[in-house]
């Protein structure tokens, strides 16, 4: 009933234009009744002889067509314009809901269901607002028009043939019910379906390097076959449905023709009047299986209504504080006592993390695997909050500023950014769309990207494909960063993005971000050590807890997890190198 009542608020937001529609279609519904009656009186007037009459007959019933097309074009224009409304006002509030949802949720729904809600479920209830409300009342204003007309015509004759049609409002209640119910069963193997198709598609050249285009077609087949058995058995009760309402309808034209014809040859009642009251009864056979189909739609909308409105309902676990505060003057960073707990997990991915980086300054985090150097990241912008502890920035709680407000304060380049299906000045402009061309460019050097661009086709409007699949890693990386340099955020968090970058690229980009971040508070996240020889301060990550801190040169003579991490890279680089000449001074961050 939750779902219908919703169902119904969507109709109510545009009840001018559904009452508008409806009087069109009751006018319509009313008028097109008059063609029996005008028929009758024909009919009569020939079996007397008399012709005069025809021609007036027949301009009437073609005055009245005329009418009805007028008033069919308006009763379309407002209902399913207002469907169409819903539909469209209803896919922005589920989109701007999926963009509010934290990645935790995320997380607990997958890109094909989302992508079902989004088509499907979105036409579900646009055709349960349009065509099914466009069904249902023109159903019945025929049938209440029509079992008027019979009534006036013939009372018992109208009370004979009308009788096995009230055997179809107890079918259509019970196959309204069998219907959500399949339907709901559609709708979420369509989910899981598309879901299957999303992901090969994502992971198509994985797919391709290990050979297992068999083993995931056969998965995508399961998949499939499942969609395919719950559409059938919706399918096998959309069948049954038509032919046993025809088969009442039948059986109520028998009984008319049966006691109609015997008033007739009794002189109880005229031919006209028996072929207006045959008449009027065939127009309550379409609208018995109308209101099967209507049943059918809106079984369908309120299902698809329930699926969507679940997630409508969701609230973000990470959301604007009731009174943000102002952005600081400052913006220093200060960790104290910062712990994380992911959803699910048996440990915390960080433990008590305390420290602080001076505005203009350059914090260096490394550590071992899943040492939780990108949980880090992700809490600076809020993609999580601390289980316990509070990160401030110039002295305010993170969760006391308004998202919006932080996010465009604190610029995260990823390990692994994500690029769009546009130009490549377009993706670097995407934090700050209006930046001129030149801007662009110069975000570009200093990423050290713009040779590279302006060698393609179109140079910076170059337009890369799905997930940047055009370029290559370290490309996508320091593009990531132009955008991020773009977008002038006062405070820079680097996570491990110069991960696939050659070493002299490296080193010249390196460079070029030491003269960009000298007005701003960076963190350098990285698992190399001569990426953040540089910083003012770095801390060590093992197991989520801070085992060390200091500053290059202090960490590598404390011959600690550091100077180990420092050791093994310098050893793997003499390994790539070949011996190195005699007098050849060792490489940056290497231990003394």
């Amino acid at each position: 009933m939750r779902n219908l009542r919703l169902l119904l608020s969507l109709l109510w937001r545009y009840r001018v234009w559904m009452l508008a529609g409806l009087a069109a279609l009751m006018l319509v519904d009313g008028i097109q009744l008059a063609f029996p009656f005008l028929s009758r009186a024909a009919i009569d007037d020939l079996a007397q002889g008399r012709t005069e009459g025809l021609l007036t007959y027949a301009g009437a019933m073609a005055g009245i067509g005329a009418l009805m097309i007028g008033l069919r074009y308006l009763w379309r224009l407002f209902i399913i314009g207002a469907a169409r409304r819903i539909r469209r006002e209803l896919r922005l509030e589920l989109y701007a809901q999926l963009l509010r949802l934290d990645t935790t949720q995320h997380q607990r729904q997958s890109t094909g269901e989302a992508m079902a809600l989004a088509t499907n479920d979105l036409e579900a209830v646009a055709q349960a607002c349009g065509f099914g409300v466009l069904t249902m009342f023109d159903a019945l204003f025929l049938i209440l028009f029509s079992a008027l007309a019979m009534l006036s015509i013939q009372p018992v004759l109208a009370l004979w043939a009308g009788s096995p049609l009230l055997l179809v409002a107890l079918f259509e209640w019970r196959a309204g019910i069998a219907v959500y119910r399949r339907f709901e069963q559609v709708q979420d193997s369509f989910a899981l379906l598309t879901e299957e198709v999303r992901e090969a598609l994502s992971g198509i050249r994985t797919i391709a390097l290990h050979a297992k285009e068999d083993a995931c077609a056969a998965k995508l087949e399961r998949a499939n076959q499942a969609s395919l058995a719950s559409g059938l058995a919706l399918i096998r009760l959309d069948s049954f449905y038509d032919p046993v309402i025809a088969l009442l309808a039948g059986s109520a034209m028998i009984i008319a023709l049966r006691f109609g014809g015997a008033a007739v040859l009794n002189g109880e009642l005229s031919l006209g009047s028996l072929v207006a009251f045959l008449a009027f009864l065939a127009a309550m056979t379409w609208p018995m299986m109308a209101i099967g189909w209507s049943v059918n739609l809106w079984s369908r909308g309120v299902a698809s209504m329930g699926r969507i409105q679940a997630v409508l309902d969701e609230r973000p676990a990470i959301a604007d504080p009731p009174q943000p505060a102002q952005l600081p003057a400052n913006f220093d960073l200060a960790f104290s006592g910062v712990a994380v707990r992911h959803a699910g997990a048996s440990h915390e991915a960080l433990q008590e993390l305390s420290c602080t980086v001076a505005q203009g300054t350059t914090l260096g985090v490394i550590g071992t695997t899943a040492a939780g150097k990108s949980t880090l990241g992700d809490l600076l912008v809020r993609l999580l909050d601390p289980s316990r502890g509070v990160m401030a920035l110039g002295g305010v709680d993170l969760r006391q500023l308004r998202l919006a407000d932080l996010r465009r304060t604190v610029a995260l380049v990823p390990q692994e950014p994500f690029v769009f299906a546009l130009s490549v000045a377009d993706n670097i402009r995407f934090t700050r769309p209006a930046a001129s061309d030149a801007e662009v460019e110069a975000a570009a050097r200093a990423a050290c990207l713009h040779d590279e661009l302006a060698a393609m086709p179109q140079g910076y409007a170059t337009r890369l494909g799905e997930r940047g699949v055009t370029i290559s890693g370290g490309q996508r990386q320091r593009l990531a960063i132009a955008r991020a340099l773009l977008s002038a955020s006062p405070v820079l968090v680097l996570d491990d993005c110069l991960s696939a970058l050659d070493a002299a690229t490296e080193v010249a980009l390196l460079r070029n971000l030491r003269a960009a971040r000298t007005q701003r508070t960076t963190v350098l996240i990285s698992h190399r050590v001569r990426t953040l020889s540089d910083a003012e301060h770095i801390i060590v990550l093992d197991q989520g807890k801070v085992v060390e801190q200091g500053r290059h040169q202090q960490l590598l003579r404390a011959c600690g997890l550091y100077a180990h991490i420092a050791a093994l890279q310098q050893e793997e680089r003499r390994t790539e190198d070949g011996p190195a000449a005699p007098g050849t001074p060792p490489a940056a961050g290497a231990g003394t």
